[in-house]
């Protein structure tokens, strides 16, 4: 199986300045985006919580252009939740916590892709530990990216993806 971590950048600092109410509707962006894909179809869907989700695909769909038609449609989509100032200054202009002015880039979307052959079986945690690794090698990379990590036999060791940046555009 492969399992995507899907994790939205600068979530909170969008709903802290739009309100929590705007950032439901970026989370139910996210939901309706992940359950609209009928090519590959996801076998599982997940929230884990806040802007944090997790979809499984069978080993053989085509994950590269699930996280690539993810990404663009997401980035097509996130511009309409945002005033124009925003979108004219590419993010949220705004006081950090010691009153510098600060600014924080619209949300993207940072998805850690791990690919778990057939016959490679590994405890959960260990599985989620992978998954969350893959998501920040594709977080540093700077967001509106994948990153893929593939499990081996022993899933001790891991075999990352020598391209850190899956960036679609």
């Amino acid at each position: 199986f492969v399992m995507v971590y899907v994790d939205a950048d600068n979530f909170k600092a969008y709903n802290d300045y739009y309100s929590y109410e705007q950032g439901d509707e970026v989370i139910r962006l996210i939901s309706h985006l992940l359950t609209s894909f009928h090519d590959p179809q996801p076998e599982f869907i997940g929230h884990i919580g806040g802007d944090d989700f997790i979809v499984i695909l069978n080993f053989h769909a085509d994950y590269a252009h699930f996280c690539n038609t993810l990404l663009t449609k997401f980035n097509q989509k996130i511009r309409s939740y945002y005033n124009q100032e925003d979108l004219d200054n590419n993010g949220i202009q705004t006081l950090n916590r010691d009153g510098q002015k600060v600014t924080y880039g619209l949300i993207s979307l940072s998805l850690g892709v791990l690919s778990v052959p057939p016959g490679v079986t590994a405890h959960q945690q260990k599985l989620a530990s992978l998954a969350t690794q893959a998501k920040k090698k594709a977080k540093r990379a700077g967001g509106n990216t994948w990153a893929l990590i593939q499990a081996n036999k022993e899933c001790a060791v891991m075999h990352s993806d020598d391209q850190t940046d899956h960036n679609p555009d």
